[in-house]
């Protein structure tokens, strides 16, 4: 378990990061961390790998300290950070390998086991004789989260693993590790720009909103508490885009382009079956696109609302 209390941790100049944050995930579950540029994602998980330490308050994983015991907790730990290498740049990935085999004390028969397996998956094989800086993107990341999965570890920490792969790539891992958890169970901590990551591989998200938490519980129960806020896109050739009066006083409507406009309205008090009504009866419609990613819609409808709240 991962016990994060009352944390504070700022950097030397600005506003703190965090101030007074507090959160859990037990043993098991997959966490997805989201937030915009400069929310804190990155700096909580180093807090919570122990990189560095907040000024007030602990993070315990497994009831140990983390800064405090950062080199026994690492043997429980896989690590991946998109933007940075975790294995040795001039060094074929093989020898990478080895090293890890001997930094985590794996014995040589699991070991092999481990590799084989692995490789199975993600068929490294082919270039673990090259340096890991001669490796495209996706053979990079592909490599280093077998170095990530060798120890078998407890707990997996992420950070913008996919960023920029190719769909077919991403897809392939996102499979790879998907079958990796159900047989080998662990706590997964994610960070990800792309929030079909999250819906795809994480059952809890936390929403962290300038060092705050917007939001923390299981994907599905905050898509049905708070999804009734919606929008669509219309595309008219009509010369100017007609709504009916009483519509206008029940969705909020705005310019996404040239005659395109963007309609947000609450299902809680109007159906979708009465806009496109109304749409239709007064315009020439060439095109209307319901935005399905419901969980992107309520990080937008919490963020509003809380920078509302706090007169953003």
């Amino acid at each position: 378990m991962i016990e994060i209390d009352d944390i504070t941790y700022g950097y030397s100049r600005g506003a703190p990061v965090f101030r007074g944050f507090s959160a859990k995930m037990c043993d098991g579950e997959a966490w997805g961390l989201v937030g915009f540029n400069g929310a804190g994602k990155s700096t909580l998980l180093k807090i919570i790998l122990g990189i560095i330490k907040p000024k007030t308050g602990h993070v315990e994983i497994d009831g140990k300290e983390t800064y405090k015991h950062r080199r026994k907790l690492m043997y429980e730990i896989g690590v991946t950070w998109g933007q940075k290498p975790t294995l040795w740049w001039d060094v074929p990935v093989r020898e990478s390998y080895q090293m890890l085999k001997s930094i985590y004390k794996i014995p040589a028969e699991t070991f092999k086991h481990r590799l084989e397996e692995l490789d199975a998956a993600f068929c490294v094989s082919a270039y673990w004789k090259q340096p890991l800086r001669t490796l495209s993107l996706g053979q990079r990341v592909k490599a280093e989260i077998v170095g990530s999965l060798l120890h078998t570890p407890q707990i997996l920490i992420y950070d913008e693993p996919f960023l920029g792969l190719d769909f077919l790539t991403r897809k392939k891992i996102i499979e790879t590790l998907l079958v990796y958890r159900r047989n080998h169970p662990c706590t997964f901590l994610l960070t990800s720009h792309n929030l079909a990551d999250i819906e795809e591989l994480c059952d809890h998200f936390l929403l962290i909103s300038s060092g705050e938490t917007l939001y923390q519980g299981r994907v599905e129960a905050v898509t049905q508490n708070f999804c009734s806020k919606r929008k669509i896109n219309v595309s008219y050739q009509n010369a100017s885009f007609h709504l009916s009066e009483s519509l206008q006083r029940q969705v909020k409507l705005s310019d996404k382009a040239e005659n395109v406009k963007q309609i947000f309205f609450d299902t809680k008090q109007i159906g979708y079956q009465k806009i496109l009504q109304d749409i239709l009866a007064s315009n020439t419609i060439c095109n209307i696109k319901t935005d399905d990613n419901l969980l992107e819609q309520v990080i937008e409808n919490l963020v509003s609302t809380a920078n509302a709240e706090h007169g953003a």
